[in-house]
């Protein structure tokens, strides 16, 4: 048990750091996948808590412990259905993020109800049924044209049939007495985590490479850049071309950010985003005069 929580927390630490890091370099907190960047992030938080939990029940027990682990498990994958019902709200996209929460509840109320051999057999079941509903609305979402989201799709749609499985197996072993095979054990359940963790993580990245991709592409035709074209004070004060993005995400969601500052799919949206600067980041008329406007047809 320690070791499985050891591992799949040294994999869900690297894999949150990838998808904080990359995630926000390339499109910031209000970009055009700005909403699932803090689903990522959240998901891998909750992971990371989720082995942080188990650890302390391993040492200090209690079934409250042990079923907040459980629950944070369960819920980190239930962010993946949420995420794209995001994207696009349906029924069905709704109806698979209704079953994802109900999951990681129903998870929470048996870990502290049943023995913990069989509430860890549920969670195993209820893990199936999250992966399944997430497998569902990334493979129905407009952005399952990309070939990263069908990975993810794929990904976590043989997690869901693994841990089926494994749930079945279970169940069959305490009330058969069979032998559990050696890949449905909680040492076998190691690798095919990890890879699947590391499958998911990877495929989200480079939806965001892809997404980052095409919108510079978008850069090309109609768009207006608002920079501080003077390399030295971008060099000396970059805090001021950080903040001179982060004004334009807020006034234009599909800003993207070019060197030097932002570039803005329409002309008067740089007036806004000059007023934010003025009134909400303080800028003095000395700092308002370092940008500089270029239009691009």
């Amino acid at each position: 048990m320690i070791l499985s929580v050891i591992v799949l927390s040294v994999t869900a630490l690297v894999v949150t750091s990838a998808i904080l890091g990359v995630g926000l370099w390339l499109t910031g907190r209000h970009g055009p996948t700005g909403t699932s960047v803090r689903y990522g992030i959240v998901a891998g938080v909750v992971e990371v808590g989720a082995a942080a939990m188990y650890l302390l029940w391993v040492n200090v027990g209690g079934s409250v412990t042990f079923a907040t682990a459980n629950a944070l498990l369960v819920l980190g994958p239930a962010m993946i259905p949420l995420a794209f019902h995001a994207i696009r709200r349906s029924s069905a996209t709704r109806a698979c993020v209704v079953a994802s929460f109900g999951a990681v509840a129903a998870v929470a109320a048996t870990s502290l109800l049943l023995p913990e051999e069989d509430s860890s057999t549920f969670r195993v079941g209820a893990l199936a049924l999250v992966c399944a509903c997430a497998a569902v609305t990334a493979a129905i979402s407009p952005e399952a044209r990309r070939p990263s989201i069908r990975v993810l799709a794929v990904a976590v749609a043989v997690y869901a049939l693994y841990s089926g499985i494994r749930a079945i197996i279970l169940v069959r072993a305490a009330t058969g007495g069979t032998t559990v095979p050696a890949l449905f054990t909680d040492i076998g359940a190691i690798p095919v985590g990890v890879v699947v963790m590391g499958a998911v993580g990877a495929a989200t990245v480079l939806f965001w490479v892809d997404v980052h991709r095409d919108v510079h592409r978008e850069i090309e035709g109609s768009r207006t850049r608002l920079v501080i074209a003077d390399r030295d004070i971008g060099t000396r004060r970059p805090e001021l071309i950080h903040e001179l993005r982060e004004a334009a995400s807020v006034v234009e969601p599909t800003a993207v950010s070019v060197h030097g500052g932002a570039a803005l799919a329409t002309a008067d949206a740089t007036r806004d985003v000059i007023r934010l600067l003025r009134e909400e980041y303080l800028w003095t008329d000395e700092e308002i005069a370092l940008l500089t406007t270029i239009s691009s047809h």
